[in-house]
């Protein structure tokens, strides 16, 4: 039932209005509950202020008219692009509950509190993130429910794309259960309509009631015509209202995929911790098999190359052996004589002991640093001073070509340094196994700090916000910071005589702003997340730590490394002909440790933000055309399909390139749900045994070898409340776990928290100058992750296997980065407000370990 229209002024729109469907007048939202209203179903009585209204502050008629609802309203959020397929705004915006209808005074300020909400914090970024542009903002005034019960419910299960309806409940109204204040009561209820409860701590309604909830919502579905999930309420008189109905984004949906049958193929989970786009799966990962291709014959490895497949966006790889033919490795003693006989394998040896006679892994090294990185830096620079906008469809086309080849270019580089990289770190760490009785973590320990680029992004803020700390006005304004736009942020530093802060922010956009997020050019770039630098910055400036503070720990932990080195050299009686081994291979590891990390920010990071960029003035244009929705889309299509598109405007196949990216969208999602296997195909052999052969193949193979055991194995807990993994970094932490599955969470990191992810990416050191300890599920001791964490000396385990299943946001554990175990303790975290560890920020101290700090070994 619906307010008397006799009575309603002009300004206020209600459902019955013919502007009452009109999401432009009165947002998506209202709309619907418009539309379905009409549609026979229970909804509460209520006016809406349109936009435009509510843009010029002419909120009156829309007062008088709430006044004759009576009683209690909730004043609520109507957003033209709220509810959408692909954006729903979910909990972006203020919601006012319990307003008395007859108080003008209680009804504008909520009004005004909705709003407000429009240019919070966190609706920007959720905005920025979904590539979705500012829109009008409409506010519903509705009749609240006297709710015994309320809710919500899913037509089709969100996270698997089942057809089932999932069903939540709580007592009393239900901004409790969307806010993620209780945990509700949940039901499932099949195709059968048979409704099963999943046992929890409240009972808040009926199966009986379930199944009338599930009832509601696959009507609403059909009347919709797409799954939906509602929120719902159950009056004290058991009247069931419809409070407000949405597609579900993205439903998963299970792709056709032709598996792999012969050969064996792992999937990478050390470096991509979700499916590849489209974009990436067609430009970024085929240059990858010619690049490695290259390597394996230059280094004479006793492979072909590498075979680089995705299956529903996941990658995975397979090693193509000599000749092509696969099976197992012939014994070590026939591996041998094959390799002397065979003319395949015997190419190989000759280009292994070639380039080991003529110094190439150390003369490759020294092209990175003479030849490769200039040039790689030039051309970055080159192309990322093109003014795309202003190019014509046909150069901006050329422009995608060159940076097609220049992933080439890169890829090739990269895993050109792969070999020599490894060739240099590998003897070392055997060494230091051999004759001091190490561990590859303890070994490590001498390499600590020298990887510059690792930790620069967070060097380089630190002196901001050392400038910014030295002046208390610049200090009190980045303290306040809570989501202001850039520009603002700029502006009111030079406004309080802070203008060198401010240069020095942009100065760090410039210089790391265009990496993306992840190994993968469909993603957004750092530049697209300015309030993710912004809030770092805030937190920095409140630890009062400043670069100098990192490079001291990292020089004393290096110190102490060598103190050690030489002192388990005098216990074990080494000789001087093997301490002179062993600083020798030192050297050489010290001398390419550096490259691993700084060559991945020219061959991967900038290459990609570039791709990305490209990718989105391209999603641009074809978002004018009516081709896409959104420009970020254009990242969900095949590099063909974006040059057709640009080209002739057409693609193959009768599906619209805007349904093909909803499927795609969908199809990741599903696959997400349900990752694929580590290995497809065959079940993986024992690698080969290098014993027999030559010593250049099995300083070169077997450097190759070694590297993926460090990378990718694991360890398993004990089960009594310990997860057991691969020694990362050294130190001990306790500290509340925050889960951050994807860089898409990364605005729920707070000072002082254990990061628990499936792995890192360089550029998630945006972070790590925050954060107390890490914990991955997969990597190993020469990752990304590892490497970074001791960058940043903070105490990291890695390859647990499934620390992102066990652990949950809030958990108090201790991660020992030495004995490579994270010990999970009683009860959640005494967190702060605003869900932080207790300290504010990691401690680095020389003492046992206590809350929120690390003690060193």
């Amino acid at each position: 039932m619906t307010a008397p229209t006799d009575l309603r002024p002009p300004a206020a729109v209600t459902f019955d209005d013919d502007d009452g469907l009109d999401a432009e007048v009165v947002g998506t939202k209202a709309a619907t509950l418009a539309r379905l209203s009409r549609l026979g179903h229970r909804v509460p009585a209520g006016v809406v202020l349109p936009s435009r209204a509510a843009a010029t502050g002419d909120d009156g008629p829309v007062i008088e008219a709430a006044a004759l609802l009576g009683g209690l309203v909730a004043v609520r959020s109507s957003a033209v692009a709220e509810d959408l397929a692909d954006a729903s705004f979910a909990g972006q915006y203020a919601t006012v509950l319990g307003v008395d209808a007859t108080d003008a005074g209680a009804v504008r300020a909520a009004i005004g509190d909705v709003l407000a909400s429009v240019d919070s914090a966190h609706a920007r970024s959720y905005a920025d993130g979904h590539d979705v542009a500012p829109s009008g903002m409409a506010v519903l005034v509705q009749r609240q429910v006297d709710a015994r019960a309320a809710g919500v419910a899913f037509s089709a299960d969100p996270v698997t794309g089942d057809d089932v309806v999932l069903v939540s409940a709580v007592g009393g109204l239900g901004d409790a259960l969307v806010g993620g204040e209780v945990t509700p009561e949940d039901w499932r209820i099949g195709p059968d309509g048979r409704a099963e409860r999943t046992p929890g701590p409240i009972e808040a309604i009926t199966a009986a009631e379930a199944t009338a909830v599930g009832d509601l919502v696959r009507r609403v579905a059909d009347d919709l015509g797409t799954p939906v999930d509602i929120e719902w309420a159950l009056a004290t008189d058991g009247e069931l209202s419809l409070l407000q109905a949405r597609p579900i984004t993205a439903l998963p949906r299970r792709p056709d995929l032709a598996l792999p049958t012969e050969g064996t193929w792992e999937k990478d989970t050390s470096h991509l911790c979700e499916p590849l786009t489209p974009i990436a799966e067609t430009m970024w990962a085929p240059p990858l098999e010619a690049a490695f291709r290259d390597v394996a014959e230059t280094f004479g490895l006793l492979i072909d190359g590498m075979e680089f497949r995705c299956f529903g966006g996941e990658l995975y790889s397979h090693a193509i052996p000599p000749g092509g033919k696969e099976g197992a490795a012939p014994p070590w003693w026939v591996m041998g004589v094959v390799a002397r006989l065979v003319p395949l394998f015997r190419r190989k040896l000759r280009a292994a002991q070639e380039a080991i006679d003529t110094g190439l892994p150390e003369r490759t090294i020294d092209r990175w640093h003479d030849e490769w990185k200039p040039d790689l830096a030039q051309r970055i620079d080159d192309l990322r001073r093109a003014d795309l906008g202003a190019m014509t469809d046909d150069e901006l086309l050329a422009h995608l070509d060159a940076l097609s080849g220049l992933f080439a270019d890169a890829h090739r580089v990269h895993f050109m340094l792969f070999v020599p990289y490894l060739m240099g770190v590998r003897p070392f760490v055997e060494h230091a196994g051999e004759l001091l009785g190490w561990t590859t973590s303890e070994a490590l320990a001498l390499l600590d700090g020298l990887s510059d680029t690792s930790s620069a992004p967070t060097r380089d803020l630190q002196e901001v916000a050392a400038v910014i700390r030295s002046r208390p006005e610049a200090a009190a304004a980045v303290a306040g910071w809570s989501g202001e736009p850039l520009a603002d942020v700029l502006a009111a530093l030079a406004g309080v005589g802070a203008g060198d802060a401010a240069a020095g922010i942009v100065s760090h956009f410039e210089r790391f702003g265009g990496r993306v997020t992840a190994f993968d050019p469909g993603r957004p770039t750092i530049d697209e997340r300015p309030g993710l630098v912004l809030g770092v910055l805030r937190d920095l400036v409140a630890a009062g730590t400043g670069p100098d503070d990192l490079a001291e720990t990292l020089a004393r932990r290096r110190a102490d490394a060598e103190a050690g080195m030489a002192a388990a050299a005098d216990a074990r009686g080494l000789s001087p002909e093997d301490r002179g081994r062993l600083r020798d291979a030192l050297d050489d590891a010290r001398r390419v440790w550096p490259v691993r990390e700084d060559n991945l920010l020219y061959t991967d990071a900038l290459p990609s933000g570039l791709v990305r960029r490209a990718m989105l003035e391209i999603g641009r244009r074809l978002v004018a055309s009516g081709a896409l929705q959104r420009a970020d889309d254009a990242c969900w299509l095949e590099l063909d399909e974006v040059r057709a598109l640009l080209g002739d405007g057409s693609v193959d196949g009768a599906e619209r390139p805007a349904e093909r990216v909803l499927r795609r969208r969908a199809e990741r999602a599903w696959v997400q749900a349900h990752p694929g296997p580590v290995t497809l195909g065959a079940p993986p052999e024992d690698p080969p045994d290098l014993r027999a052969l030559p010593e250049a193949v099995r300083r070169t193979t077997g450097a190759v070898l070694w590297a993926i055991e460090q990378e990718f194995s694991h360890a398993e807990g004990d089960g009594a409340g310990t997860l057991a993994g691969t020694p990362a970094s050294p130190g001990r932490y306790t500290g509340a776990v925050r889960i951050v599955r994807s860089d898409r969470d990364f605005g729920s990191i707070r000072p002082g928290d254990v990061l628990v992810c499936p792995i890192t990416t360089p550029a998630w050191s945006l972070n790590f100058g925050r954060i107390g300890a890490l914990v991955t599920d997969a990597g190993g001791a020469l990752s990304h992750a590892a490497i970074v964490a001791r960058e940043h000396g903070i105490p990291a385990v890695v390859a647990t296997g499934r620390a992102t299943a066990d652990l949950r946001d809030g958990q108090l554990v201790t991660v020992d980065g030495t004995a490579g175990t994270v010990e999970l303790l009683d009860g959640p975290a005494a967190l702060g407000s605003d869900g932080s560890a207790p300290t504010g920020g990691p401690a680095i101290r020389s003492e046992p370990a206590r809350l929120g700090e690390e003690a060193r070994p």
